[in-house]
């Protein structure tokens, strides 16, 4: 990903990795095989995540998202491969993006590993409030999870740069 490589130049040219909180990303899709599918075996989040650091040249990540849930991977199954990079500090916090209310319940039960889900990252803005609608933001609150809003202009339709990307919610 383009982001990680320039944030990991410009770590290694000030020296200021320390100072920021960083988040990333891994399993909207393996850039090494099927595109637009969601993949989060173990063996992937593992290769994500040594890639991830290599490109931002550093050794721990604050906050690590699962982009997308797998349909074919069970939550309990994504968390158990971070646990020896949480166990060992590579991994600070981890988070979900565009979860279920069962799918966080279910990441959050995890012992050991499911403390350390603190964020979910859903869709809100005006246009888009099926986060406060279904119960999840009152689920996430109960649980200790921060919502983590993406596209809170609505896409751009506020900006007047409207984006037509359908979500895969849920």
């Amino acid at each position: 990903r383009a982001a990680e490589l320039t944030l990991g130049k410009w770590f290694a040219e000030t020296g200021r990795r320390s100072e920021i909180f960083l988040a990333t990303k891994f399993g909207g899709w393996d850039p090494e095989g099927e595109v637009g599918r969601p993949v989060s075996t173990p063996s992937y989040v593992k290769r994500a995540l040594n890639r991830s650091l290599k490109r931002l040249g550093t050794d721990y990540i604050d906050l690590y998202y699962q982009h997308r849930v797998d349909p074919n991977v069970p939550i309990e199954a994504v968390l158990e491969a971070l646990r020896e990079p949480v166990e060992k500090g590579v991994v600070k916090w981890t988070g979900l993006s565009e979860c279920s209310i069962d799918t966080l319940r279910r990441a959050k039960s995890v012992k050991g590993v499911g403390e350390r889900v603190v964020a979910a990252q859903m869709e809100f803005s005006p246009f888009s409030l099926h986060s406060e609608k279904d119960g999840f933001a009152k689920a996430a609150k109960e649980l200790g999870v921060a919502l983590v809003a993406y596209s809170p202009l609505g896409r751009g339709m506020i900006s007047g740069r409207y984006s037509q990307r359908i979500s895969t919610a849920h």
